[in-house]
């Protein structure tokens, strides 16, 4: 399989989109904090890297799919384009996403199994 660089995996990504996951997170522990005076800050890292993560796959996935489906062509707009404009194999994209879901698992069990040994 072919690298590429972070450069094009952040493109990929689509950073700018990432707001709309943080917000909720950073309102939830405001308001957290609002109503109890504290915050676990273990946990609202994890829920912020978590759902950035989750974004940035569900982005990643989306760019597969709809370029796969034909939804995404060189005349049409949105998405990283990148496998339009065939800066990047398929088959490479499908990969990392596949290695994203992987990671963001390992992560969700691994706090959960800390958490409930508490």
């Amino acid at each position: 399989m072919a690298r590429y660089p972070f450069s094009l995996w952040f493109r990929a990504a689509r950073p700018f989109s990432f707001t709309a996951s943080a917000t909720p997170i950073l309102l939830g522990t405001a308001l957290a904090f609002y109503q109890t005076g504290h915050v676990n800050v273990v946990l609202f890292v994890a829920a912020l890297i978590g759902g950035v993560l989750v974004h940035a796959g569900t982005n990643l996935i989306s760019d597969y799919f709809d370029y796969t489906k034909g939804v995404d062509r060189e005349e049409t707009f949105g998405g990283s384009r990148i496998l339009v404009e065939k800066t990047m194999l398929p088959k490479a994209l499908f990969a990392i996403v596949s290695m994203f879901i992987k990671l963001i698992h390992s992560l969700f069990m691994t706090f959960m199994l800390k958490v409930a040994l508490l």
